[in-house]
């Protein structure tokens, strides 16, 4: 089983992802949640997840650049998506240089699931 570790401040969102999944079928797809970036470190050191889904604005910073960089310092080398309601943003055209896989609509969630978003950044999830 493959864990994906969601770091998103929103608790409704932890609970969207799972109901989407569920509803996928993805049994093979385990969720982990964090709230912050140091409750991401800790769980990152404890178990390393296979994926990351990033929000793209968690407190206290700006954007997604610095948490990755600080998910990067804490030791995760895996694959990043960040996940936001605000995709037109021009931050994310720098997205690849910091090391983000890909940027997902929230709203498109679902659709990205559905269509093998786990595949396509997950290689061993089937």
């Amino acid at each position: 089983m493959s864990t994906v570790l969601l770091i998103d401040d929103d608790p409704v969102e932890h609970h969207l992802l799972n109901a989407m999944l569920l509803r996928a079928r993805r049994t093979d797809i385990e969720v982990s949640v964090a709230v912050t970036l140091d409750e991401a470190a800790r769980k990152i050191n404890t178990a390393a997840p296979g994926a990351v889904l990033l929000d793209h604005r968690l407190p206290p910073h700006d954007d997604y650049r610095i948490s990755v960089q600080e998910l990067r310092q804490a030791g995760y080398r895996g694959p990043v998506v960040v996940i936001s309601a605000a995709i037109g943003e021009r931050a994310f055209d720098e997205a690849k240089r910091h090391g983000v896989v890909e940027v997902v609509d929230k709203l498109r969630l679902w659709d990205e699931i559905v269509d093998g978003l786990f595949e396509r950044i997950m290689p061993m999830v089937h």
